[in-house]
């Protein structure tokens, strides 16, 4: 029995219909580069100008005492380090946040996912913030039960946890509390991150997690706001299969609700 022959007909049909999509491929492909050109341009140009300064101020307290070491007293000689060690600390912190954001829009980046304690993830960021901010007098309470196991990435929801919660440091004054309560029900995780802090207004909250928003340049403490920390936060959690809502109001404080998956392995 003779294999039925399709009409030529049939071929170019299905011919165009390839062509089709993948031109549509090829499309989307091109559209999705090109949007990546554009936002790699764009953090590129905010990198250049958010380095401009700090990496200035670190080369003229240089070339100064540099050129008259010998003049300055120990008192002087200390101060401008300590201008020096200010802004390079700040440069760094800068790089780290960007390659994070790069990274983060990458297709090759994947979580590193393991069952373990949450208890000590958050021992582990409230500890550093303590030691980081003992200045500040702002005390962090935290509630997170000792045995509460549950699927994640360590260093990467520590990443997301420690914006978020060095957020409502930096927008809290003095002798105020920062309160880390999580709670939990059969599906998920509940964390709830409340401080006392200056707050947002509404009309900003629909912004706060879009890259490079700020609502006040500097925060309460005179240090300058890049506007990534949220954006960074919500990706990872998003990547978590979590999500991550802000409740706010201007001079009574921030509360961000944070929900996580609980699955047993």
């Amino acid at each position: 029995m003779k294999k039925k022959i399709e009409p030529l007909e049939s071929y170019i049909e299905q011919l165009e219909d390839k062509i089709v999509q993948l031109s549509m491929k090829h499309k989307n492909l091109s559209n999705n580069f090109n949007q990546y050109k554009k936002e790699n341009k764009l953090l590129l140009g905010k990198l250049t100008h958010n380095l401009k300064n700090p990496i200035g101020v670190i080369y003229s307290f240089s070339e100064m005492m540099l050129e008259n070491i010998e003049n300055y007293n120990p008192e002087k000689l200390i101060k401008y380090s300590n201008v020096i060690y200010n802004s390079a600390e700040y440069s760094l912190d800068l790089l780290s946040t960007f390659a994070k954001a790069v990274s983060l829009k990458s297709d090759d980046f994947k979580l590193n996912i393991e069952y373990q304690n949450f208890h000590e993830l958050i021992n582990d960021i409230v500890t550093g913030f303590k030691k980081k901010y003992t200045d500040y007098n702002i005390l962090l309470n935290t509630n997170a039960p000792i045995s509460l196991k549950l699927n994640f990435d360590y260093s990467e929801l520590k990443i997301a946890l420690e914006n978020i919660i060095n957020n409502a440091i930096s927008y809290s004054t003095s002798d105020t509390n920062i309160n880390i309560l999580v709670s939990t029900n059969e599906q998920e995780l509940i964390l709830s991150i409340e401080d006392e802090g200056i707050g947002i207004e509404p009309k900003y909250i629909s912004k706060v997690f879009d890259e490079f928003f700020v609502v006040n340049t500097y925060d309460v403490h005179q240090k300058k706001s890049l506007g990534l920390g949220l954006t960074i936060a919500k990706k990872i959690i998003s990547l978590h299969k979590g999500s991550i809502e802000i409740k706010s109001e201007s001079n009574k404080g921030t509360i961000v609700l944070i929900k996580l998956p609980i699955k047993k392995c």
